[in-house]
């Protein structure tokens, strides 16, 4: 009865966790304000800077054998994002150090695991987001297997930039 009870856990916890949503296994968000260098000025001299552009980057680890995802637009903020994917061929990525405590971030991938680095464009067209997002969620917008996919990513980590050399 203990060998069938024992069993019956595994298989449980195999069909829950064996499967992560269209093949992804793990999944990162990053960002980092970013200054313009040189501010521009109006023809009075008065400063046209609007404050720092934030990049976003997301990492994105899925199982090999999963069907790819092919990424269109990203959303956060109500502004409007195109997604540039790259696949990443060491199993090592060192990505920075976050801003709060300066703890250095590396990714590892799981031998058998692709990672890919999805960065986010601005996109000039302004189009509705298709769901509701809080402030600081990115909503992406991809095709899985023919279907039109949304995925949410509620964690975003802000990144240190590296001091001006």
């Amino acid at each position: 009865m203990k060998y069938f009870f024992i069993c019956g856990l595994l298989l449980i916890h195999v069909l829950s966790n064996g499967q992560k949503k269209y093949g992804i296994v793990n999944l990162y968000a990053f960002c980092s304000e970013q200054g313009r260098g040189n501010i521009p000025v109006d023809k009075d001299g008065n400063p046209m800077y609007n404050g720092p552009d934030t990049l976003y980057r997301v990492y994105v680890e899925t199982k090999k054998s999963a069907d790819p995802i092919h990424w269109k637009l990203a959303w956060v903020n109500g502004r409007t994002y195109t997604l540039a994917g790259k696949f990443i061929v060491t199993t090592a990525l060192e990505i920075g150090f976050t801003k709060i405590n300066h703890e250095k971030i590396i990714l590892k991938t799981v031998a058998g695991n692709i990672l890919w680095n999805l960065q986010l464009l601005t996109n000039e067209r302004t189009i509705a987001l298709p769901q509701k997002t809080q402030p600081g969620e990115i909503l992406m917008q991809g095709i899985y297997k023919n279907k039109n996919i949304l995925l949410k990513i509620d964690k975003l980590i802000v990144l240190q930039l590296p001091p001006v050399q």
